[in-house]
């Protein structure tokens, strides 16, 4: 249940498919998508949540 959402889970399946069974990005859309989402997400809780004040 948690390596659905393990964003390092996503990392591995890309490069295992343009490495090992040389397709091209298209293959890996999902995987992509899932990543910046995450990325995009994290972010923005870590600027809501470690606002700095001047």
């Amino acid at each position: 249940m948690i390596t659905a959402i393990d964003p390092f889970t996503y990392a591995v399946h890309g490069f295992k498919a343009l490495i090992l069974k040389n397709t091209d990005l298209g293959a890996v859309g999902f995987d992509l998508i899932f990543l910046f989402g995450f990325a995009a997400l994290t972010l923005g809780a870590a600027t809501v949540l470690f606002r700095r004040t001047l």
